[in-house]
């Protein structure tokens, strides 16, 4: 505990050097113009800049507003493309420092503290995103933040309001920028509810105050989708496209989104057969481009729930290729296997090992695991059954990767012990 209330930005010094290879990665492997994903973010931060989020008149929301919120004002000062890539750099930089934080209250030794802390920055999907300007280095920080006052709140007994209040602040603009944490964060009210009815320790009481304080606010934005397209309880305008790709009922296909400008032929792609895609989709798709944005989720909604009932093993199938993807990035309709799936194998594989053996620790030692670990670990599994089910892909477990690396570290300190027998004594 010494050790935690002691640390400052000194110690973000061990982590000079992977800070200087993300700049490195950045300077080498940006591209000179938005690419994926990118453009979206950057046409959201100017919708921002003009005093709007979306058009009103068709309103397109395919993400929240947490990550082109936080880079409106180099937008607005029309910084270079490169500089805006760079802060990726600063929001990876306060993550480090926090989740140094965060597992020092409970690892004693520095040097091991720091190679944690390397295991999450090196992550291998972490140095992919990191060149991008893409909301995965922004959303890392949030969850550090969010991981760090909310186990100060379960486990200090100063300074709880603030702890609540940044807890609830950092896992809010969570869900702002990925917005699956919106369920996440209604689950965990739900979950805590329910157990609140056999259990009412402190502990329960400040993860409810923490659930519905990042709830109120998601308020504002909430609002603002009603406002602009007329429903309730909207978080964007793309879950029906994703989920009419996971319900596919056509075989080699595994359920991942294709983008429906590949289909009616807007954009090219390196996918292996378009004329597949095309034949068995172009005609659904092509007849919802008369539909604005809100109806076209509807009947992308209204469709996939079709493709569930009559097709549900193939479904199943897909979840299960889902669930590979998740962690493997593979396998991906009408796509061969390429030489970057074995880039996920490695760290993945050892990832899932010692997911496993963490639970076997944790049900092992049932009755002692604190009331914040078992928080922590519904929410884990929750994300990534919610993931599974949507669209599974590396890039969307990066978010929770510092929960399951803390999770691992801190069941591995406190719960295994090895020892060197010397058989010759």
């Amino acid at each position: 505990m010494k050790l935690a209330k002691k640390i400052g930005l000194k110690h973000l010094i061990p982590f000079l050097p992977l800070l200087a290879l993300y700049v490195v990665l950045i300077l080498v492997f940006s591209p000179d113009q938005l690419v994926g994903d990118e453009g979206r973010y950057m046409y959201y931060a100017n919708n921002i800049i003009e005093g709007f989020y979306a058009d009103t008149s068709d309103p397109w929301i395919r993400n929240g507003p947490g990550y082109p919120l936080a880079i409106t004002l180099p937008v607005l000062l029309k910084t270079p493309f490169l500089l805006i890539r760079l802060l990726n750099v600063v929001f990876l930089a306060m993550a480090l420092l926090l989740f140094y934080q965060l597992l020092a209250m409970f690892i004693k030794t520095p040097r091991i503290v720091i190679a944690i802390c390397y295991l999450l920055g090196l992550y291998p999907p972490l140095a992919r995103s990191v060149t991008g300007i893409l909301s995965e280095s922004f959303s890392i920080f949030l969850m550090c933040g969010f991981l760090f006052f909310f186990v100060k709140l379960c486990t200090h007994q100063f300074k709880q309001g603030r702890n609540l209040f940044l807890s609830g602040l950092f896992l809010g603009v969570l869900a702002l920028t990925k917005v699956i944490f919106g369920y996440v964060i209604l689950l965990g009210i739900l979950g805590c509810l329910v157990t609140f009815i056999f259990n009412t320790s402190k502990k329960i009481k400040l993860s409810l105050f923490t659930f519905i304080l990042s709830f109120l606010f998601c308020i504002p934005y909430l609002a603002y989708t009603q406002h602009v397209t007329g429903k309730k309880f909207l978080w964007g305008t793309h879950s029906g496209e994703m989920l009419y790709w996971r319900s596919t009922p056509f075989e080699n296909e595994y359920g991942d989104w294709v983008s429906a400008d590949i289909i009616t032929g807007k954009s090219e792609s390196n996918y292996i057969d378009t004329e597949s895609l095309v034949a068995n989709h172009g005609e659904f798709i092509k007849s919802l481009e008369p539909y604005s944005a809100i109806e076209r989720d509807s009947i992308y909604k209204e469709k996939a729930i079709e493709n569930i009932k009559n097709h549900p093993t193939k479904f199943a199938k897909n979840t299960v290729a889902s669930g590979f993807r998740l962690f493997y990035n593979y396998p991906y309709t009408h796509m061969p296997l390429k030489v970057s799936t074995y880039f996920y194998l490695l760290p993945n594989t050892f990832l899932i090992v010692f997911l496993l053996i963490t639970s076997f620790l944790v049900f092992t030692n049932i009755k002692v695991v604190p009331f914040e670990i078992y928080i922590l670990g519904f929410l884990s599994i929750v994300l990534m059954g919610g993931l599974t089910l949507l669209d599974g892909r590396v890039r969307h477990l990066l978010p929770i990767i510092p929960i399951l690396i803390f999770l691992i570290a801190y069941t591995l300190n406190r719960f295994l012990q090895v020892k060197i027998i010397n058989r010759e004594a």
